[in-house]
């Protein structure tokens, strides 16, 4: 049961790194007052993440991260969340979130 816990939240923060990439790579930010300083909302039932408390998303925050000099645009900010939300909630909150930001 905890390990099919541990991939579920891994599923879930590989989709909050990639949310928050894609996001600021095109350019999203508009000056809104949550999430990070660009403008870009954090995820519903979130948190920064932490590292430390588990090796294997540690891992991949790293493995994700390292892959920003390669990803096409410019990058300017990185921000990690960590959300008890299932990726299709957080999938719904971005769609909603960034069309409403414009």
């Amino acid at each position: 049961m905890a390990q099919g816990m541990a991939r579920r939240v891994s599923g879930v923060l590989v989709v909050l790194i990639c949310a928050v990439t894609l996001l600021v790579a095109c350019g999203g930010g508009g000056g809104g007052t949550t999430g990070s300083d660009k403008g870009i909302p954090a995820p519903p039932n979130s948190a920064d993440y932490q590292k430390g408390k588990n090796t294997t998303l540690d891992g991949l925050v790293d493995t994700t991260g390292s892959q920003f000099s390669n990803f096409p645009g410019k990058v300017s900010d990185r921000k990690d969340y960590q959300s008890t939300s299932g990726a299709a909630d957080i999938a719904a909150f971005y769609k909603k979130e960034m069309v409403a930001r414009g």
